[in-house]
Formats: C-alpha cells, structure tokens, sequence
C-alpha cells in the first residue's frame, strides 16, 4: 500500500517535499534541534544514498503535474469533454437551445423531445455519407435563419450516419479553433474518424484565424485520421448577401462556402405541406397547429414570450425596466452590427446609454438592467447570455433586424466602430455596406486597412476599393487594389488588372494580371487572356485560357472556347464551353447555345441560351429571345428581351462583352 502510494500524485508531492526541507538551511537546522546532530547526519547519509531517486521522483511529480496543467488547458477549449462518439452525445450539449417546459409538456418525451423529421434530411444524409466516404477532410454546412432547426436537424442526421465518429466541439472563437487545431491542441481521443462540430459558423471565421480554406486544405490533414466539418450558419441575425452584390466583396463566409470540399444545404426556417403533416401524425393537434402558425423553432423556444418581454421590459416586481431593455438593444445593434463576438461588459455600458431614456445611466442603472437582461425565461433562454462579456440571443437578433424600419442606433454604431478592433472593423463595415450605409462601411474598411495582418489589411482593401469604385471614385478605387495587391492578395491583382483594363492601361492591366497568375490565380489568368487577345496574341491568350480552364474557371474555359473557334477548332470550342457552362457560368452557355444553334440544334441551343439566362447573362437572354421569335413565340420573345435590357444595366461582368442591339444575336 505504502509503496504504491509513493507513486500516486500525492505521494509524489510529499516526496518533493520532504526532499526539500532535508536540503534548505532553515529545514535542516530545525530538523538537527529535534533529532540532535548525530541522528540528522544518519539521516542526511540515508538521504544522499536515495538522493537520485528522490530527484527521479521529483521530477516525474513535476512532469505530471504538467501533464495535468496542459490537459486541462485543452480541455477548457471543448465544449464536449471528454471527447466521445457522436452516438454518446447529448443535442443540448453541442449548442441545440432547450425546449420551453411548455412545450416539452405538450409533445411529452421527456427531457429529448421526439425530432420531427424535415425535408432536407435525406439531402443531408446523402451529404454525409459522401463526405464519410473520401479520404480527405469534407464540410458540410447547414444554412438557415434563425430557430430554422438547424443545430438539432443536423445532429440527428449525424448521429444517424456518423455515430462512430469522435466529436471535438471547441467552445466559440476563431482563435480559439486555431488553438484546437494547432499541434498538440487536443487532449487524448480514441482512435478513428472524428467530425469537427461549428454550431454557428460565423463564431469561427475570421480573416486570418479560425476556419479557413487552408484547414480544409492542410490543417486537418495533419490530425492523422480523417475529419469531417459540420457547421451551421446563418442563424446571426446579420444582414444577408444580395444577388446583386459584388462576388469579388470580401466575405470570410462566403469565401469558405465557395471551396470546393465545401457542401452546403438550406434549410427553410417554416415548415413544407409534408413537414407539416408529419407533425400532425408525430404531436398532438394543439401542437401540430401551433408549429404552422409559429414554426418550429419559435414555438420550441417560447419566442412570442422573448420578444414580450423585450417589448414591454418589466422586473419581478411588474414595474417597468427601461434599462434592461437599454442593456438588450445595445447588446442586438452590437451584433447586427457585423460583431458576433461577445460586447465587453465596460463597452456595453458605454453604448446602452444610447438607449436609456429617462433615467441617469449610473453604474447602479446599469447593474439592474443587465441582471433583468441576464435573467432566464427558463433554462438557459434568456435575452443576454454571458458573464464578463455579453451576446444576445440569437434570434431576438434575427427579429429585430426583419423588422421594418428598424436601422442600428446611430450614435452606438459610430461608438462600434470608434472601439473596433481592426478585424472587426472588417466586418463592421461589410454589415455597413450590406445595410447601404456606404459612409460608415468606407470609414470602417479604411480603418480595418491600417490592420499589420496582411490578411485584414488587403481584404480591407479590397472591399474598400470596390465601394470607391460603385461611387465613381476610379483613381481611389485603383490606389485601394494596388495596395492589397502589393499585400500580397490575389484578388488584389485582379481587381487592380481589372480597373487598369477599364481605364485602358493594357500594359498595366496585363503586369497585374501576370502577377496574379503566376501565383496560381484561376481569374488573373482569364483576365490575362483577355489583355492578351485585345492585343492580338492569340498564341498567348489561348495559354492564359488554358491555365485558367484547368485550374477550373468557367471564364477561362469560355475563353478559351472562343480562342478556338476562331482558329477553326469547333470540336474543342464545343468542348470548352461545355466545361465552363458545367461549372455554372453564363458566358459558356450562351456561347455553346451560339455553336449548337449554327449546326443546327436549335432545341439544344435553346437549352443553353436559357442557362445562360437564368444565371444572369444578357447575351443568353438576347439570343433566347432571337430563337423564340424565330419559332413564333413572340410573347416569350419579348420578355426575354425585357430581360436582357433589365440585365445589361447591372454591374458590368469582369472583362466585358460588345454591347448588342436587342433582337440581334449576342456574342462574347
């Protein structure tokens, strides 16, 4: 027992510390009063013999205690600790919101409450087990509003499909992703495959930490077993992407659901025909009718009670809470305002005196108001979750901003950006720009571009350069892309290739674009293409093209297929403008509608033209129209041309084409 107790942590502790009072001059002196000199030196001999297993167990007493700091320390970034199955896990434990006890009593099931199954889960299922099925790192995104059931549609179908794989859940914060996935960031996990769990994507992305392309690329690679990424988003609250915003525009999110191991499945936030007669077969038909009149989400999470006491803020007493009101919009405009990150408790006083009317906004005033904010509905449902740093709930978040009329508190967002950190001041204004309030997305791009991360700074940049160039402000426009070129960033050079070309600077455009595609750009080589061909070197461009087609560019491999038709090579034209019009891009189908309609298929021609059409391309609209007339449907005729008008007024395409004549047939 004695023995084996000298090994525990315990033993080893007392060992170090008998150790060192053997060897102090004060332990000594008072060991030598107590024994007498000469049974002190008997000891000291016995020591000095076992001296060398004492520093032995010393050390290996320091060494676990290490061991132990450092396992913590890993484990303090898990929200799932210790790490297990997915099968193991609780729904609630990986960010699903709890039910209200009144609903939980009306569907009954207890402390899990019976899923209702939703259309998309076959797609999702279908997802996963081709992600299951490759050898490299796979994500899969599911994307919705607010309460639109995402975390938990997506946790049933992954306990369904990928049960046996080990769940590493970080707790929020693209830092602390990065710490997750660094060498050596994850405590012990049985061996196997694993998935990554981002409940919320937008708490993970940043523009130089947290999820990036690269992970998918590179840094799971190095976990030594194969890793697939689920993730939900677009639950935030944020302002949303517009079809007719820029593609070029930086945006972390958007970045990552272009890659290519990126799959991503919308999920409707109300419920379909089927879904709602699944639920009148799964719950009672008081449920069943509330679900169709709320949705889902809203009715699990007693949402018309969240946005009531928001409305009409009252403490326990009934008497009125301006203040706790004060502290949750502030706390709302904080996140609407591109931050998802949690607002400082001193910021958060700072800015809810924008919202308090009435009252003196003392540190007394703003103590009861964040306490009514923090207080639950029930469980964990409250307006304001946090304890030294705040974030309001989500989809309190999601309803203010459908509200109409509802702009960001002037005076708070100015103080947003004034305290911005320089990557938040990145998204700050990306929500400014998507909210057309260009003023403060420009003066928060321009802050976020004084950034020393080459990565915030050109991303900046670039936002800010194409914002200058929607107000006309060219030369500014070109300075803000050459610097973001000069940062070393891709899009930097294409932009800056871009503008040139407009202006006419070819040798300039055509340095820029160089640059780019030397680096292993897919665009700057179809923009080089382009110079190349205006200047009449075909051999170049059809090079260019080429590049850019194999590195999967539907630009470039339409392109291309011009290049080739030129030359006579209808059979490879015909081929490259399938593979860009495969790829989704609209100048490949209408050019493929122009090869198919010359020989004669007009049915095929017609197929390609509506493509074309429908991904927004002018020319195929035109030439649409031209068939349809052609076969004697004049009205379908007509509002192809209509089309085609209404299109050619939008922001012109990357390197334009000729500009024809409605009613004639349109080539690029």
């Amino acid at each position: 027992m004695l023995r084996s107790w000298w090994r525990t942590p315990a033993g080893l502790a007392a060992a170090g510390n008998v150790a060192k009072v053997f060897t102090t001059p004060l332990g000594a002196g008072v060991v030598a009063a107590l024994l007498g000199r000469s049974t002190l030196a008997m000891v000291l001999i016995a020591l000095g013999a076992a001296s060398g297993a004492i520093a032995v167990l010393l050390a290996l007493a320091e060494a676990r205690a290490r061991r132990i700091e450092v396992d913590n320390e890993r484990a303090a970034r898990l929200r799932v600790f210790p790490i297990r199955a997915v099968k193991g896990v609780m729904p609630y434990e990986v960010g699903v919101d709890p039910e209200a006890p009144q609903a939980r009593g009306e569907i009954g099931g207890g402390n899990d409450p019976k899923y209702l199954e939703r259309d998309r889960d076959s797609e999702l299922r279908d997802a996963l087990k081709a992600a299951r099925a490759s050898e490299q790192a796979r994500m899969v995104v599911l994307s919705g509003q607010s309460k639109a059931g995402k975390s938990r549609t997506l946790f049933e179908v992954a306990q369904q499909v990928l049960g046996d794989h080990q769940l590493i859940a970080p707790n929020r914060g693209p830092r602390n992703l990065s710490q997750v996935l660094a060498p050596g960031g994850l405590p012990g996990i049985a061996p196997g495959r694993a998935v990554l769990w981002l409940d919320d994507l937008e708490d993970f992305v940043a523009a130089d930490e947290g999820m990036q392309p690269s992970v998918l690329d590179h840094d799971l690679a190095g976990c030594g077993r194969p890793v697939i990424v689920l993730a939900t988003e677009g639950g935030k609250g944020l302002a949303r992407r517009s079809n007719q915003e820029s593609r070029e525009l930086e945006d972390p999110i958007r970045r990552l659901l272009r890659h290519e191991l990126v799959t991503k499945v919308e999920l409707d936030v109300g419920l379909s025909l089927n879904e709602l007669a699944r639920a009148r077969q799964a719950y009672p038909p008081m449920v069943a009718k509330q679900l169709e009149q709320a949705g889902i989400g809203e009715y699990m999470i007693a949402a018309d009670e969240l946005i009531e006491r928001l409305n009409r803020p009252r403490d326990a007493d009934g008497k009125q809470c301006p203040e706790g009101a004060a502290v949750v919009w502030a706390a709302i405009d904080w996140q609407r305002a591109g931050i998802t990150a949690p607002v400082p408790r001193d910021l958060l006083q700072q800015l809810y005196v924008h919202y308090l009317t009435g009252l003196d906004p003392t540190p007394a005033c703003f103590a009861r108001g964040l306490e009514w904010a923090r207080k639950p509905l029930y469980s964990s449902i409250a307006l304001l979750r946090g304890d030294d740093a705040f974030s309001p709930f989500s989809y309190i978040v999601t309803h203010v901003a459908g509200r109409p009329g509802q702009p960001i508190n002037a005076d708070a967002w100015d103080r947003i950006i004034e305290t911005a950190d320089l990557e938040q001041a990145l998204a700050v204004g990306l929500a400014a720009y998507r909210q057309d309030d260009l003023p403060r997305a420009e003066r928060a791009w321009r802050q976020a571009s004084s950034s020393a991360s080459d990565a915030v700074a050109s991303r900046a940049l670039v936002n800010l350069g194409i914002l200058l160039e929607e107000l006309k402000q060219t030369g500014d426009a070109e300075t803000a892309f050459r610097g973001a070129a000069t940062r070393g960033d891709l899009d930097g050079s294409r932009l800056l290739g871009r503008r040139l070309y407009f202006s006419g600077d070819l040798e300039g455009a055509e340095d820029a674009f160089r640059r780019g595609d030397e680096r292993g750009d897919d665009a700057a080589a179809n923009g080089l293409g382009v110079v190349l061909q205006d200047r009449g070197d075909l051999e170049g461009a059809e090079d260019a093209f080429r590049r850019g087609d194999e590195r999967g560019n539907g630009n470039a491999a339409n392109g291309l297929g011009i290049v080739l038709k030129q030359r006579g090579d209808l059979e490879g034209a015909e081929d490259a403008f399938r593979r860009g019009d495969e790829r989704g891009n609209g100048h490949a189908a209408n050019s493929l509608g122009i090869v198919l309609e010359e020989r004669g298929d007009l049915e095929g021609a017609e197929d390609a033209y509506r493509r074309g059409d429908k991904r927004g391309n002018s020319h195929a609209a035109n030439n649409l129209g031209v068939v349809l007339h052609g076969r004697g449907d004049l009205e379908g005729a007509e509002r192809a041309f209509a089309r085609a008008v209404q299109l050619e007024g939008r922001s012109p395409p990357p390197i334009p084409g000729p500009v024809v004549p409605r009613g004639l047939r349109s080539e690029q």
